[in-house]
């Protein structure tokens, strides 16, 4: 049984840096687009999607997913890759348990490939994961709203007019062991992408937002309901690839969602020979505050809402039938509770210093509560070897300046010239700049150097870049 309910869940649970400083222009009119659908051949979702392209578009022809070529690709402005379903039904169309209809064969495309191209669900992100992208999909049970949406970005402006309407939306219970969210039951403001909703179609695919701030050329568009994380990109962009994370069919979606998915498609045509640039992996002290988070699976508040959840999936008359031999509620609880506490004592409780668990005394809340008060003043130890942990550096703190702050390298140079803390000074400018300075000329010079002084978070410590 618990296998059970962990295969139900797991799909569920499953600000961007521009190069340019200007915004990037709206994308070019339907009508003078070329747009080649790669998907199933076979389904009533291949033709769905060629008659609304072709209300829109000057060209659609259509391939199979597995089929397209980059020589085919060459011929169209945009490439759209989709697939019908990733699961099987029975004749009553329940969702047939750990039946799984997967796409077939990723298409062959090669590293260098730069075609634009928009990838649908699923099916789409297994592309991205060909090319290594910061769409990753690892933020399952995308659902049918949008929210945290950036209503400046172009796909928005156009071409096509869009009128987004917002409704207050509950937010998911997976968004409980996840930094934004305070307590069950909030809401959100949302907007409705499609009708339909997990078992009566696939769930859509979001991806971690992480690694979209530090990657040059990816963008993140918008946000989604999901079964994991408030911040997880749904609609977003790296390089030539943008991600719609939204399972539906067009003939499925609101007017509105249509208008916006005929305005990423003109967006992405502009970046025709722009492959996507390296991912830069996170290592932020946000980073570590999302996987503080996690530690709230163990709490009782999050493990009773996880089996209500359940329960209500349950009466669905598409979801999964359950094998015999179900837990009760309070099995189903006690499972969940010993799985979360065992996670945070194998993960998560390592990787806190000594004395702030003793300070806490392991309390979930009070610890969170403990490095939300102090973010602006982390930094990463690994002096005392593996794992490494985020401190608060206390001096920085005295100083009152928040040491990703170029502030407070510039309170250094003050504390050197006037000799009022230079045993202090030097300690943080080894800390945040890796060096060593001889005086305060030495150190002011440096500070007037030419281009930004930006606080590298990955490798906790200040540099200068390039204008």
């Amino acid at each position: 049984m618990l296998r059970s309910i962990i295969s139900l869940i797991i799909p569920l649970i499953g600000a961007a840096w521009l190069l340019a400083e200007e915004p990037l222009p709206i994308g070019p009119k339907p009508e003078t687009l070329r747009v080649l659908y790669a998907g199933d051949p076979d389904s009533e979702r291949m033709v769905d999607f060629r008659e609304f392209l072709e209300k829109h578009f000057a060209k659609v022809e259509t391939t199979h997913y597995s089929q397209v070529s980059q020589e085919q690709a060459e011929k169209f402005d945009v490439v759209i890759c989709d697939w019908s379903t990733a699961l099987r039904r029975d004749k009553t169309g329940r969702v047939i348990r750990s039946d799984f209809n997967k796409p077939p064969e990723v298409p062959k495309l090669p590293e260098n490939f730069d075609i634009p191209t928009v990838l649908i669900g699923g099916p789409g992100t297994a592309v991205a994961n060909r090319f290594h992208l910061v769409l990753d999909g690892r933020s399952g049970g995308l659902e049918n709203y949008a929210h945290d949406s950036d209503l400046e970005h172009p796909v928005f402006l156009g071409p096509l007019p869009v009128e987004i309407n917002f409704e207050e939306h509950p937010k998911s219970i997976f968004y409980y062991p996840h930094r934004g969210t305070k307590s069950l039951g909030e809401t959100m403001p949302m907007w409705k992408v499609h009708e339909k909703a997990y078992p009566d179609i696939d769930h859509g695919i979001a991806s971690r937002r992480n690694n979209f701030l530090a990657t040059p050329g990816a963008e993140v568009i918008s946000g989604g309901l999901n079964g994991w994380n408030p911040r997880s990109v749904a609609i977003g962009r790296h390089g030539n690839f943008l991600q719609w994370g939204f399972a539906a069919s067009p003939s499925d979606m609101t007017p509105t969602a249509q208008r916006v998915l005929v305005n990423c498609i003109c967006y992405i045509r502009q970046f025709r020979g722009e492959p996507p640039q390296p991912v830069q992996l996170s290592a932020t002290r946000e980073d570590h505050l999302d996987w503080l988070y996690r530690m709230r699976q163990a709490s009782d508040i999050y493990v009773d809402a996880l089996v209500r959840e359940i329960r209500e999936l349950q009466r669905h008359p598409r979801y999964p039938e359950m094998p015999n031999g179900e837990m009760t509620d309070a099995e189903a609880k006690a499972y969940f509770r010993d799985a979360g506490q065992a996670f945070n004592r194998e993960n998560i409780l390592p990787r806190i210093p000594r004395e702030v668990r003793q300070q806490t005394r392991d309390d979930i809340e009070a610890i969170l509560q403990y490095y939300e008060d102090n973010l602006e003043y982390l930094y990463h130890d690994s002096t005392m070897g593996e794992p490494a942990v985020w401190r608060v550096d206390e001096e920085a703190k005295q100083l009152g300046i928040p040491n990703r702050s170029p502030l407070i390298l510039w309170k250094c140079l003050e504390m050197l010239e006037s000799d009022s803390d230079s045993t202090l000074a030097k300690h943080l400018l080894r800390r945040y700049t890796g060096r060593k300075f001889r005086d305060a000329e030495t150190l002011r010079n440096w500070l007037e150097g030419n281009g930004k002084l930006v606080f590298e978070e990955g490798g906790h410590f200040f540099a200068w870049i390039e204008k």
